[in-house]
């Protein structure tokens, strides 16, 4: 399915708030005109482009009196997740240990005595096709995972969606120069400087909902949005 790529730019009021906005007079050595007003504000720009890698984080817990089995049980599964990966296409640089615990489990009965130990053993797996995403957390959970948190999206800012936040970022910048130079009966002579101050949002937790569908779990990652601030210096002159 074509994922439309949308893209704009945005002022809310909270943000505007939070947004510096300089307005100062100018002196003859800055290279402004004597009857000039330097202005400085910042611009935002907004992509939305879809979410290019799924992650999960996927392990086994493992209970034993003797923590010899209680890892080596956990291992065994362990070895099990990585073969069913490995079966699915997922490569093995795209899977690795995201920690592993090994811990007494006590009685709290006055006597604290150690009843056996626990070993939790998580793994975290990158799905570079999401709408598979859901089945293939089936078949770790078939081959013993216990424990499934997600998902997180990932990806980079494409060039596309970068140049397109940006130019939405430039115009926001211009549009918010227009008004004020209206409101002092000014008008914009000429851009002074511009600074990039690209945020690209490049890894956050999805909004994305994993439900049950007939028997297979569905993950829907939502789209992801590239942000670009751009500070922009401009002289304003006399109309």
């Amino acid at each position: 399915m074509l994922v439309q790529r949308k893209f704009h730019a945005y002022a809310l009021v909270a943000l505007v708030a939070a947004v510096p906005i300089i307005v100062g007079a100018t002196t003859a050595d800055d290279g402004f005109a004597n009857d000039s007003t330097r202005l400085t504000v910042t611009g935002q720009g907004l992509d939305s482009q879809p979410a290019e890698v799924v992650q999960i984080l996927a392990g086994v817990e493992e209970f034993a009196p003797r923590a010899s089995d209680a890892v080596r049980r956990n291992a065994t599964k362990l070895d099990e997740m990585r073969r069913s990966l490995k079966r699915l296409g997922v490569k093995e640089e795209d899977f690795w240990t995201s920690n592993m615990t090994l811990s007494p489990e006590k009685k709290y009965d006055g006597s604290e005595k150690v009843d056996g130990f626990m070993v939790r053993h998580n793994l975290m797996i990158s799905f570079r096709d999401p709408k598979n995403a859901g089945e293939m957390i089936d078949h770790l959970v078939d081959a013993g995972a216990t424990n499934i948190q997600g998902p997180i999206t990932a990806w980079d800012a494409t060039p596309e969606s970068a140049a397109r936040a940006r130019a939405a970022a430039i115009k926001d910048a211009m549009d918010r120069a227009d008004v004020y130079a209206r409101t002092l009966k000014m008008r914009v002579k000429r851009v002074v400087s511009i600074t990039d101050s690209s945020g690209y949002r490049p890894y956050r937790p999805s909004a994305a909902m994993a439900r049950v569908n007939v028997g297979s779990t569905r993950i829907d990652p939502a789209p992801e949005n590239v942000t670009v601030s751009v500070g922009v210096v401009f002289e304003l002159t006399k109309s």
